[in-house]
């Protein structure tokens, strides 16, 4: 009796320890955070950008392409280059692309996606607002980079990224289908189409790119796709639920990798597989690219901008565009939802950025279980109250086990009494009643 109050005090004693730190850490100034915005101030009609920085990967002329912290990104610096696109849309710069689930914006400089809000996922409920899951400005940097690096990549090219063209600078489905492409050339004979293909009902973008050599000579680049985040804490979570915000990925080998932002400083990736995705996780919502599946990618990660950002993606293998030939290459942009089944339809192990923890074996089935009710009653009150019934009377053996064997200890307490009457202090002579009466009464 003794052992167990004292276990009660220090339980007791240690939540009022954690209570106190939540509430220091409540209470204490929080830090202000200056949104700093530059305004565009590329040409409409330049076809090359700025200077480069440090983001992009940089590859050799290998079967696989390596990565590199030296390599080149955005054609200067992400915190003077990426601007919020509402001030300044004018320029020319930006297109917007609405669908049925997808609110897209693309950056014609290097044909970024950096702005994507979910249109069927509102901030609160019954807000008009939707949830923002890409963003392009400073503080909450969130945004899906892509191109064509190596040897002759225009992405890698000393002049900056390719400024592309548009046809229309905003695009709204009206179909079950929406094609965007982009296109960009330059003198030497190289022209690229990059097109971003869309469906209904989805949040999953193709991006594809068609690539013509028009000179004499043998060209070679690599694709590379890349999430670029803000280290910044974004998130509401404290001790006793803590968020997730960070990266992940999945090898050939590793099935699914969590790589949260103290990984992206104490290491980096550098890994060779077939398929695999890389991709960074908030509690309810994903964006991930996921490459050629039949293909060797490697998948890098690295800090960027005195460790503010964090970078994870990957490059594919190196694309031989031939002397008056063609090429193609394609990946994939997943920015919506964790929903389960289609993650996994998309690439393996991409459903796993729903985590269960060590107990997913119990909570996948139950999970199941609560949809197909929902399915059948279209109410997740309702479904959740079957649940609750159907576990119940799954443990109803047991429960039933638990309160017969209570009764009998009740029924014992006389029994009890007469052998602490009989052995009195004498321990030993008690435990040994004790279990002789244990036996006899089963």
């Amino acid at each position: 009796m003794e052992s167990q109050r004292s276990l009660i005090i220090i339980g007791l004693l240690l939540v009022s320890f954690l209570l106190w730190i939540e509430y220091q850490e409540y209470i204490a100034p929080k830090p202000v955070v200056v949104e700093q915005s530059v305004q565009d101030t590329t040409p409409k009609a330049v076809p090359s950008v700025g200077v480069a920085d440090t983001s992009l990967p940089q590859v050799t002329n290998d079967t696989v392409a390596t990565t590199s912290s030296a390599a080149t990104d955005l054609p200067s610096a992400p915190s003077a280059e990426i601007v919020q696109p509402e001030m300044d849309t004018s320029s020319g710069r930006f297109i917007s692309v609405l669908t049925d689930t997808l609110d897209v914006t693309i950056d014609l400089v290097g044909g970024d996606v950096v702005k994507a809000d979910l249109v069927k996922y509102p901030v609160t409920l019954g807000a008009t607002d939707s949830y923002k899951l890409l963003k392009p400005n400073n503080a909450s940097l969130h945004i899906a980079q892509s191109g064509l690096v190596g040897k002759d990549g225009p992405d890698a090219s000393a002049d900056g990224r390719p400024f592309y063209s548009v046809q229309q600078t905003e695009f709204v489905m009206d179909s079950n289908t929406l094609i965007v492409p982009l296109t960009w050339r330059n003198a030497e004979g190289l022209s690229v189409t990059k097109t971003f293909s869309f469906e209904q009902g989805t949040h999953l973008i193709n991006v594809d790119y068609q690539i013509t050599n028009n000179s004499d000579n043998n060209l070679q680049m690599v694709q590379f796709a890349q999430l670029k985040q803000t280290t910044a804490d974004q998130s509401d979570g404290n001790m006793f639920m803590p968020i997730y915000r960070g990266g992940a990925y999945s090898t050939q080998d590793t099935k699914y990798e969590k790589f949260n932002f103290g990984d992206f400083e104490d290491d980096k990736l550098n890994l060779a597989t077939v398929g695999g995705w890389t991709g960074m996780i908030e509690h309810y919502f994903v964006s991930a690219w996921v490459p050629p599946q039949e293909e060797t990618n490697r998948i890098y990660s690295r800090l960027t901008d005195n460790g503010q950002n964090a970078i994870i993606g990957y490059t594919g293998e190196t694309i031989i565009v031939p002397s008056n030939g063609n090429a193609s290459v394609a990946s994939q942009l997943y920015a919506g939802p964790k929903d389960q089944a289609k993650l996994a339809a998309i690439a393996r192990g991409l459903d796993l950025t729903v985590d269960y923890g060590i107990l997913f074996w119990l909570s996948q089935p139950l999970f199941s279980l609560l949809k197909f009710l929902h399915s059948l009653v279209g109410n997740w009150g309702v479904a959740i109250i079957l649940i609750t019934i159907i576990v119940k009377g799954a443990m109803y053996w047991l429960t039933k086990k638990q309160y017969e064997s209570m009764a009998k200890m009740r029924n014992l307490a006389p029994k009890m009494q007469q052998l602490k009457e009989r052995y009195g202090d004498d321990r030993q002579k008690m435990s040994q009643a004790m279990m002789e009466m244990y036996k006899k009464e089963k």
